[in-house]
């Protein structure tokens, strides 16, 4: 959750420009390269019959190598200060705010699948502070629901092809088995006056429709809408609801296990790229 440490030896090759060619050393870095610039010169006009073994030739050379050396081990010691200072944590409301913020995120996708707000001033330090975290918010902000719309809409038409008669709660039926709150398997079904009903449990049941007195016409009902609910969770609109729902899920769970560590994480630097850090100087 934490930025990342930056290796060694990456801050030392950082370092060492600004040290060799820094204010301080720069009169031996010029030496240097003046020393380095003559060896070449005397290599050019001498066709490189030089002797490398010549006094002059060799301090020529060796002032060079030394400098270079010079730069690389003060690189190397600048770079053991940087890691070795101390992280300077944020004000302390700071931190509870940002743990605040955390805990009312958490809230808003626990339950009600809302989105994570990163637009306001703590969501954007949120971010600073939690760049992965922030970057699966992101993914969740933007994911695709348009599955939900189609299917809706395929449970309207199944309904509307039924052509049943009178009021009844099939929408919610069909719905209750796409969604799979209820096993077409366990659906009981009976006839009470001119009234079909259907359902798991007596707590749990569903008007299909009125009908007349005819055991004909309460069969025909029973047989066509028994097919629609046995081969409803078939049709592709309710996989693709299946299968966004499953993603989702697995996206709120990596968010909110995110999340719930952010929410309880003390161990925060504070960063210069964060505004609200920046006001508490």
């Amino acid at each position: 959750m934490q930025p990342r440490t930056r290796h060694p030896v990456v801050g030392v090759l950082r370092q060492f420009p600004a040290v060799f060619f820094g204010t301080v050393s720069r009169w031996v870095t010029l030496a240097g390269i003046a020393a380095g610039g003559l060896t070449v010169f005397e290599l050019v006009t001498s066709h490189g019959s030089v002797d490398w073994l010549k006094p002059e030739n060799y301090l020529t050379g060796g002032t060079f190598g030394a400098v270079l050396l010079y730069g690389i081990a003060r690189a190397i010691y600048e770079e053991g200060k940087v890691q070795a200072k101390p992280r300077t944590p944020p004000h302390p409301d700071h931190v509870r705010n940002l743990q605040d913020f955390t805990h009312a995120q958490f809230a808003r996708i626990q339950s009600h699948s809302h989105s994570i707000q990163l637009d306001s001033a703590m969501g954007r330090s949120f971010r600073v502070h939690f760049p992965d975290v922030a970057a699966h918010a992101d993914e969740w902000n933007s994911r695709d629901s348009s599955p939900t719309q189609r299917y809706r809409d395929r449970v309207t038409k199944e309904v509307a092809d039924l052509k049943l008669s009178g009021g009844n709660s099939v929408w919610n039926l069909l719905n209750s088995v796409g969604e799979g709150w209820v096993e077409p398997t366990n659906l009981t079904w009976r006839v009470e006056g001119t009234n079909i009903f259907t359902g798991v449990d007596d707590d749990n049941s569903w008007i299909v429709s009125s009908t007349s007195s005819s055991d004909d016409d309460a069969a025909d009902l029973l047989e066509r809408v028994g097919e629609a609910v046995s081969r409803f969770r078939t049709l592709p609109e309710v996989l693709a609801q299946d299968e966004m729902q499953s993603r989702f899920s697995r996206m709120r769970e990596t968010l909110m296990d995110e999340l719930d560590v952010v929410e309880h994480t003390h161990n925060i630097a504070r960063r210069p790229d964060c505004a609200l850090c920046r006001t508490e100087d």
